[in-house]
């Protein structure tokens, strides 16, 4: 049986770093390859850490845009030629980064 407590902190280590890195806004993030890259490595640690998450967990949380996540995780591995920055700083920004944070544990 896996242990979805070990994911979930994978999963908020990674929002932390994504946080701080893209702490200076979406120009920064544009203009800086260095952040562009760094952030992008850790939301694809983000989404495969999510994957390796129970279903019974998944199931609970039916307001978190699994299938999203994964496919974004997948852009950027398989597709990386095909997508800009533009894209993933929009996907980013929007639905992995918010969704992911509803993860996190209240109190």
């Amino acid at each position: 049986m896996k242990d979805d407590r070990i994911y979930i902190d994978r999963v908020l280590e990674c929002i932390e770093w994504i946080t701080r890195f893209t702490a200076e806004g979406r120009d920064a993030f544009f203009f800086d390859r260095k952040t562009q890259s760094v952030s992008l490595r850790e939301f694809q640690t983000l989404a495969e850490s999510t994957q390796r998450l129970s279903n019974e967990l998944k199931e609970a949380h039916p307001e978190v845009p699994w299938e999203s996540i994964s496919g974004f995780r997948n852009v950027l591995v398989h597709d990386y030629l095909a997508s800009d920055s533009s894209e993933s700083g929009k996907s980013s920004n929007a639905t992995c980064l918010l969704s992911a944070l509803s993860l996190k544990p209240s109190g």
